[in-house]
């Protein structure tokens, strides 16, 4: 045991001799009557691992797994609803679209302009023709670009930037129907050289944070606002956050609708915004500062998306804003806060018509439809022979083709393809590897430096080519590829996968927003923050895709190729958008002119159908103006501009084009090629941040070791150190600190300190106010020296322990590229270890007085001047970073259950075990007194106490290893730990209850104390990283941290009256008697056990909304409805023959196979009736630890009903 007694009382304490004959007796070792009471001891020890473990286990089967998906997943299959019907439909009158890329079509079909970026350029194309209803197009003239086609108008628009006014010329053009069918299109060009002064000829200028980029911004919003009101259309339709500020310019307000193609971009400013800042803007976009602050404005920086928000909240209660597709739509409210305040969030499947499908592969279905020979696969096989000698691969026809076909960019995952393919080369030899396309920023040139010298290498010739440039491709190659790899970060829908599904190649990807609707091998993200995690993810999906039964992965082809986007389903989709904006549509009042009315009745609406003719109309002119996906992706090479040289009054973003040479450098460095491109790219931020400071002792702060900044080490022993350093100075005060007054005035000063400390952090200057806090700790130590009474006392500790908040909200402020899952893990490592250090008070009781007076100059010294003068020196993040507001926004969300459910249990846990806390205390008391009676005057000697604080030290290194080394099921562990495991504290109370006046067990309740306490630096670490990962943001951090340090201080506070007056009368006859250690521990166990329960069936709770909430494994709940149809089944025969395959087909039935050979799993789906319950559909689990599932969808066909 480590509890060791050497110390006897000379003179009896206050106790008879029963007690001290009790004592002798007790000296000796265990006696056998007490091994029941060990036995039973340990098995509760074991439930309080066993339970999260279980639970955890389960988890990490479950994400992972790849999911075969064998047939196309549409919106009708997961919701059971109705086919809808052939027909279109369309509504009258005139829309307003404005974005800035765009394709102009002659009426020969051929393109007269072409800006296009990504998917918005396709879809602002495919407008032209599947539009449902006349619209106004409105674009920017671009440079080198040639719009003498469109007629230069009389009139202008003016715009004023600040306050000169600029005059813009117009230009209209209109694209007649050719029959009643299809939409006329009026195009409207505004131009201005603001708008053409393109250093590099691309279509966005970067940084953000540039003056040019602003006023490029808001020439563009203005013109498009005074076009809205001068052409007065029906309804206006902004696409993405490019034309969002248009709406801020709108005297006669009207209905808007929104549609997100990419909602991780919003037109962010990183940089927190001050007031002068906002003054500057007003004059930049001619809006007032005050009302720019309000509307734009998101966690106090820049947001363009923001003012489209508030404006459909203000007029149409929230509703017309939309995504490309159902499961994007409920991923990007989850995650982007900006979307929060929405009730909803309307997902609309982009349409893919059939006139996408290329010419050679028409001419393929011809013949095969002509001869009645399905000999599809064979002509793959022809194509694969073929394409293989001209990218010179080896000729295999049992090979596996993959292919990443585009631009390589972050948001595309390039990274991990580059850190897999060499895996992949070694593990599959039958694996072949194409890569075409042109990097597209820094982690594309990460991956084509990677690439190419891997290839290079000669190891992998005949398997992989390698071209990180702009490559024309044939139609033949998508013939020829069995797989295409789509490992993205985000997918708003997708066209890539729809149109190499086409040509009968699967998708190999991520399980995410737009993702899965092809048939092909997808994995569950389960920590999407790291990148060793998608790295692993990836791995299985391609493991799978390669081992896959090739007759399995024919009728998987023959699926994808009858997958089908019609156009009528997106038109009857955005009818019904356009309506709900114009129903719930309220004029109110112009901001630019208040109290006026509407001056201009706007066009009335309804909605038509599109007859079959006009369908065909509809097709003719998309056969007139098809254009690849692929090939927009190409069209133009560079997508981002310079601007122009302006001053600069913000602190500039850093781009890819000042990141290049530093990841050039680094890319050529041999210690660093292990590294992955997310470290690579942190070690580049972080010296191109450095270069630009001229401070000497500013950049030597700035360095790293071992991977951590040298500022934040230094805030991290600050923020660490606020526990010892208060033990420390008021070590005189020691006996005091242990009174239920002294309890009473701490928890009381500390509901109000936290709120003074986080209201300073809105107004001081960051460093200044971490230097600040650092000194006040010296005001213990005045209050020590003086002399003072219990409430005093409490009053300064709590004031100055609050402040050591400060250290946490300001830290790790000098990483710019950090996942959420690394920083969550660095904080919950610091509130761990702060609190561990708060046992470090025990030591001090066996220091000598003239020892501690050196220690309290050290802590001086180490803990109060330094980090005072260290922030003196704080890099620039450290001097502009304010809490912005204190997100009233986010805790109203989670108040209504709309946000936040996560955080709401996790506080109703910490409120409920902060009642129970000072059992704590009771126990501590009734534990010495065991001690007492066995005749020891100092039970917790230097030994004990140091156990005490070791202990959580060590559960906090083992299980902080094991989250750092087992990416794959960190998220699975926090979620177990944090939500079900038990009570730590409960356990020492089972056992103090078990063994009540049993006073020969001191030793072993030592023992299970020691255990509960590695089990409660486990729950610490895991609940506190839980919550980091749930909140995703630095200010709702500091506004939730700040909220639950209230509640446990209040929680605190009735815990020390709760059990004062319940317990506190027993505790002075602790020595008297032994049947008082009975009593005190049952009336202590009795009073906790209620809040304790209370905390673990909350957090439990929090449990099943997890993955709903946080960040790395945001899964919505339409994803979760898809999964639902993946429950295993056990059929009679274990080995599924073709023809029962075609039986089961023909019935409708969903199957699932798993990656044994013996164990085939089918189940039912009706078309058109919802599925039935998930337990009437559950039947017993297939055995083994099957870690695939592969999912083959409903193959016949519905009958349309009427609409």
């Amino acid at each position: 045991a480590l509890h060791t007694r050497t110390t006897h009382v000379n003179q009896p304490c206050s106790c008879d001799e029963e007690m001290n004959a009790t004592a002798d007796a007790g000296s000796s070792s265990y006696d056998a009557d007490l091994v029941p009471y060990a036995m039973a001891c340990f098995g509760l020890a074991l439930l309080w691992f066993i339970l999260p473990s279980l639970v955890a286990l389960r988890d990490a089967r479950t994400f992972r797994k790849v999911l075969e998906a064998g047939s196309s997943i549409t919106p009708i299959q997961i919701e059971g609803l109705s086919q809808l019907a052939v027909e279109g439909c369309k509504i009258t009158g005139t829309a307003l679209v404005a974005s800035i890329e765009h394709i102009v079509f002659g009426p020969d079909g051929k393109p007269l302009v072409k800006v296009v970026a990504g998917g918005l350029g396709k879809v602002s194309g495919l407008l032209a023709t599947i539009h449902p209803g006349d619209f106004i197009a409105v674009h920017p003239c671009m440079p080198e670009k040639d719009y003498s086609f469109a007629a230069l108008q009389t009139w202008t628009v003016d715009v004023v930037v600040e306050g000169h006014k600029h005059k813009c010329d117009i230009r209209k053009y209109v694209l007649e129907p050719e029959s009643d069918g299809l939409p006329q299109v009026t195009y409207i060009f505004v131009d201005h050289p603001i708008l053409q002064q393109r250093p590099d000829g691309g279509i966005y200028l970067a940084p953000q944070s540039a003056r040019a980029t602003l006023i490029f911004w808001s020439v563009w919003n203005q013109a498009v606002g005074k076009l809205i009101d001068r052409l007065n259309p029906v309804v206006y339709h902004c696409p993405d956050f490019h034309s969002a500020m248009a709406v801020l310019y709108l005297e006669n307000p009207l209905p808007v609708i929104g549609i997100l193609h990419n909602a991780e971009y919003q037109g962010v400013i990183g940089q927190q915004l001050l007031k002068l800042h906002f003054k500057k803007l007003g004059e930049i976009f001619n809006v007032a500062a005050d009302r720019l602050e309000k509307d734009i404005c998101v966690d106090g920086q820049f947001n363009m998306l923001k003012p489209l928000v508030q404006y459909v909240l203000r007029h149409q209660r929230g509703y017309g804003i939309a995504a490309v597709s159902k499961n994007y739509a409920l991923e990007a409210q989850q995650k982007h806060n900006v979307l929060w305040p929405l009730p909803e969030v309307r997902g609309i499947e982009n349409c893919m018509i059939e006139s996408e499908r290329g010419p050679m592969l028409k001419q393929i279905l011809k013949e095969m439809a002509e001869s009645g020979n399905d000999d599809f696969i064979a002509r793959k096989l022809k194509a694969k022979a073929s394409q293989q000698k001209e990218f010179k691969l080896n000729v295999d026809p049992s090979a596996k083709m993959f292919v990443f076909l585009g631009r390589w960019v972050k948001q595309k995952g390039m990274d991990y393809i580059a850190d897999v393919t060499e895996w992949m080369m070694k593990t599959h030899p039958k694996a072949q590897l194409l890569m075409i396309g042109p990097p597209g920023d820094c982690y594309g040139r990460y991956s084509a430096a990677k690439l190419n010298r891997l290839a290079a290498g000669g190891q992998y010739d005949g398997r992989l080519f390698v071209a990180a440039k702009f490559m024309s491709v044939s139609e033949e190659l998508k013939l020829a590829c069995d797989f295409c790899l789509m490992p993205s970060r985000d997918e708003p829908f997708g066209y890539v996968d729809i149109e190499f599904g086409w040509y009968g190649a699967l998708t190999v990807g991520a399980f995410r927003g737009g993702l899965g609707k092809i048939p092909g091998f997808y994995y569950q993200i389960s920590n999407g923050d790291s990148s060793a995690n998608m790295r692993s993810a990836l791995k299985m999906a391609i493991s799978a895709a390669m081992t896959c039964e090739q007759r399995v992965v024919d009728g998987m082809i023959a699926e994808a190729r009858k997958s089908s986007f019609p156009q009528s389903q997106w038109q009857h989709e955005m009818c019904d958008l356009y309506e709900i904006a114009m129903n719930s549509f309220t004029p109110g009042e112009s901001h630019l002119s208040p109290g006026s009315e509407r001056k201009v009745k706007r066009q009335e609406t309804h909605r038509v159908w599109i007859t079959s003719t006009h369908s065909e109309a509809i097709q003719a002119r998309a056969e007139s103006i098809r254009m690849s996906r692929i090939e927009t992706v190409f069209s133009e090479k560079q997508s981002v501009a310079a601007p122009r040289s302006h001053p600069e009054f913000l602190r500039q973003d850093v781009t890819d084009d000042d990141l290049q040479g530093y990841l050039d450098r680094h890319l050529a460095d041999p210690s660093e090629r292990n590294f992955t491109c997310d470290e690579i790219m942190k070690l580049c931020n972080l010296e191109c941040e450095r270069d630009k400071v001229e401070d000497g002792t500013i950049r030597y702060l700035m360095k790293e070791w071992h991977g951590i900044v040298l500022f934040d080490i230094s805030t991290c022993a600050a923020f660490v150190s606020g526990p010892i350093v208060s033990a420390v100075f008021t070590k005189k005060l020691l006996p005091q600190c242990t009174t239920s007054e002294f309890d009473l005035a701490l928890s009381l000063t500390k509901v109000f300190s936290c709120i003074l400390w986080t209201m300073l952090s809105r107004y001081i200057q960051p460093n200044l106010l971490m230097s600040f806090a650092a000194l006040s700790r010296l005001l213990p130590l005045l209050v020590a020296y003086l002399g003072a009474s219990e409430w005093a006392v409490g009053l300064c500790i709590g004031l100055v322990s609050a402040g050591d908040l400060v250290f946490l909200y300001f830290n790790f402020m000098c990483i710019i590229v950090e996942d959420i899952a690394r920083l969550s893990f660095q904080m919950g490592i610091l509130i761990t270890i702060s609190r561990a250090f708060s046992f470090v008070p025990e030591f001090l009781y066996y220091i000598p007085d003239g020892l501690s007076y050196a220690f309290q100059c050290v802590c001086a010294v180490l803990f109060v001047l330094m980090p005072a003068l260290v922030a003196l020196k704080a890099p620039p993040c450290y001097r502009q970073s304010n809490m912005p507001d204190w997100q009233f926004g986010f805790l109203r969300y989670s108040l209504l259950g709309s946000r936040g459910r996560v955080l709401l249990c996790f506080l109703g846990w910490s409120f409920a075990a902060s009642i129970a806390s000072n059992s704590n205390t009771f126990m501590l008391t009734w534990r010495k007194s065991l001690d007492r009676f066995q005749g020891y005057e100092d039970p917790y000697n230097m030994r004990y106490t140091m156990a005490t604080v070791t202990t959580p030290c060590l559960g906090l290194v083992f299980f902080g290893l094991v989250l750092w080394k087992f990416p794959d099921y960190t998220m699975p562990l926090l979620r177990a730990f944090s939500c079900f495991m038990l009570p730590t504290a409960a356990l020492r109370l089972l056992v103090m209850f078990v063994l009540q006046t049993r006073t020969d067990a001191a030793n072993l309740f030592d023992v299970m104390a020691l255990i509960s306490y590695l089990a409660e630096a486990m729950q610490t670490i895991a609940f506190n990283i839980a919550s980091v990962a749930v909140l995703a943001n630095r200010w709702r951090f500091v506004a939730y941290f700040c909220v639950s340090s209230l509640v446990i201080s209040g929680g605190n506070a009735i815990s020390t009256v709760l059990f004062g007056g319940v317990v506190g009368d027993r505790c002075s006859k602790l020595t008297e008697d032994t049947a008082s250690l009975g009593d005190v521990a049952y009336k202590t166990f009795l009073v906790a056990l209620a809040p304790y329960i209370l905390a673990f069936l909350v957090c439990a709770r929090a449990y099943f909304l997890f993955d709903r909430e946080a960040v790395p494994t945001l899964l919505s709940s339409r994803a979760a409805r898809m999964m639902e149809f993946m429950v295993p089944l056990r059929p009679e025969n274990p080995i599924l023959a073709d023809d029962r395959l075609e039986s089961v087909k023909k019935t409708s039935t969903r199957m699932v196979e798993t990656t044994t050979q013996d164990e085939i799993v089918a189940f039912s789906h009706s078309a058109v009736v919802p599925p039935a319950p998930i337990e009437a559909r559950r039947p017993a689990t297939p055995s083994g630890g099957a870690g695939l599932m592969r999912l083959f969808w409903r193959s016949s066909k519905v009958e349309p009903s009427s609409p």
